[in-house]
């Protein structure tokens, strides 16, 4: 298969050294899109703000004592909001479906939450089974919106129809109450919701999860998952979310003992006028990269 979508351009963190694709372990591809954005748009220049933040971040990680290098970087693509959301599920699934077959982490930036969807279709084909751990201020457990079944707010139903992956959705604080009784009655999904999260040790989040993760996980980042104080440069920035040192940790503890087959980080909206959340994402998307080199398990 020949790559949609190969390039040598702007690098994430500037990075240079081994970033050719054949010599990388880490694909990063960024995709613009905000098809079925519901409220306030930018998701579609999120993905170069982001990049373009991460040229002054250090390429050197002073927690974890990595120095990360071979990242290959895609070249930014923008999708109309006119096209169909399927036409740009299809292209994330080919270029996703790609970057496993040749044994390298993949890892999109979006992006509107939709586009999720395309990778975990290449995913499933590759690993048959697995955890997706999804942090989010909304279960994207509707059956559809504005008639789309594809939205944004039904991607995580259109994955939980897929059979062996199961779910386990942390920082919600948005939920219908028929959601709410759909994920009591559903075994293959898991909601924790902020105010729990918030009231309980990393200790006893640990011991609550791990029995129901996989060996493999797959973590996909609403940025909306965060307190708005970290990002507010999002769709529908909801308060009470998650601490940003937290959610390192919890991961540190997950990583322990599962193997990550890849990464998303959506719903980050570009704002001209304020870049730190643009800094912010980059940073955040560069640690949780160390953590994984860390543990030594995929990259």
């Amino acid at each position: 298969m020949e790559l949609k979508n190969n390039f040598n351009g702007k690098y994430f963190v500037g990075n240079r050294k081994n970033s050719k694709y054949e010599e990388s372990k880490i694909i990063i591809f960024p995709i613009g899109y905000e098809g079925t954005v519901s409220y306030n748009k930018g998701t579609i220049n999120g993905p170069e703000a982001i990049i373009n933040a991460s040229q002054y971040l250090e390429n050197y990680d002073e927690e974890f004592e990595i120095e990360l290098n071979n990242i290959h970087t895609f070249k930014i693509s923008k999708f109309d909001e006119n096209i169909k959301i399927e036409t740009a599920l299809d292209f994330v699934y080919e270029n996703s479906k790609k970057i496993l077959n040749d044994n390298k982490f993949p890892l999109m930036i979006g992006g509107e939450h939709s586009l999720t969807l395309g990778l975990v279709r290449a995913l499933k084909e590759k690993y048959n089974e697995f955890t997706i751990i999804q942090i989010d201020a909304h279960t994207d457990l509707d059956e559809s919106y504005n008639n789309n079944k594809y939205s944004h707010a039904s991607v995580m139903k259109r994955i939980n129809e897929i059979e062996n992956i199961n779910i386990i959705q942390l920082g919600i604080r948005s939920i219908t109450k028929e959601i709410h009784q759909f994920v009591k009655n559903n075994n293959q999904i898991c909601t924790i919701f902020s105010h729990e999260i918030k009231q309980m040790p990393i200790s006893k989040l640990i011991e609550k999860l791990i029995p129901n993760i996989k060996k493999n996980v797959f973590i996909t980042i609403d940025v909306d998952g965060f307190d708005p104080h970290i990002f507010p440069n999002t769709g529908t920035p909801e308060p009470n979310g998650l601490e940003w040192q937290y959610t390192i940790n919890l991961f540190k503890q997950i990583l322990k003992e599962k193997n990550i087959i890849g990464l998303d980080f959506m719903e980050f909206s570009s704002n001209k006028q304020e870049h730190y959340s643009d800094f912010s994402a980059a940073k955040l998307i560069f640690k949780l990269l160390c953590l994984i080199e860390s543990n030594k398990k995929t990259i």
